[in-house]
């Protein structure tokens, strides 16, 4: 047993309950890592009917490492009770050779428009900084590249 977690939020509450509840689980032995996740939550509708709107998230993700080389898998269920309720899973894999480390990843959905690859290249300066570069292949259009820094204190 690695972690546990949960957390209820009556920020938005319309009733004396709460409306938004969270809790993972997170199991590592050795190489393998395996996480559970269920989130439940609600908001008014324009009637103020929160059952309706009831959404539950169940995630499920894997990452396995073998030295320098990184595969994970993670797939999101969200049952919002209507037929939008949607599906996703992503993959991706990571190699770190010296000080660079490199990764791919893929993530299909039921979405039309919401499948992506993303690829991307890290460069460690010391132990504590780095520079990063990420380029997102958006099927629905949006492409993005994004330069980053970071620095660990």
């Amino acid at each position: 047993f690695h972690a546990a977690a949960t957390t209820l939020d009556s920020t938005t509450s319309q009733t004396d309950d709460f409306d938004n509840t969270d809790i993972g689980i997170s199991y590592t032995n050795g190489p393998l890592t395996v996480m559970v996740s269920q989130a439940e939550g609600y908001g008014a509708d324009s009637d103020g009917d929160l059952d309706l709107t009831k959404s539950t998230e169940t995630s499920i993700a894997v990452k396995y490492v073998m030295g320098d080389f990184t595969v994970a898998a993670v797939n999101a269920e969200d049952d919002n009770g209507t037929s939008a309720d949607t599906s996703e899973t992503w993959v991706g894999v990571s190699y770190k050779m010296g000080n660079n480390t490199f990764a791919v990843s893929t993530k299909s959905s039921d979405n039309s428009n919401a499948d992506d690859d993303t690829f991307s290249i890290k460069h460690s300066l010391s132990k504590q900084t780095y520079v990063g570069l990420t380029f997102l292949n958006d099927e629905g259009g949006s492409d993005e590249t994004a330069l980053t820094v970071g620095h660990k204190f």
